[in-house]
């Protein structure tokens, strides 16, 4: 499995959980 660093910023303060769900999406494939 290739490893992705994902990283994404908002002024919402939403960050991680952002983040963790583009990762999890990621991890399905």
């Amino acid at each position: 499995m290739k490893k992705i660093l994902v990283t994404y910023a908002t002024n919402a303060g939403s960050t991680v959980k952002v983040a963790q769900a583009v990762a999890d999406e990621l991890a399905k494939t």
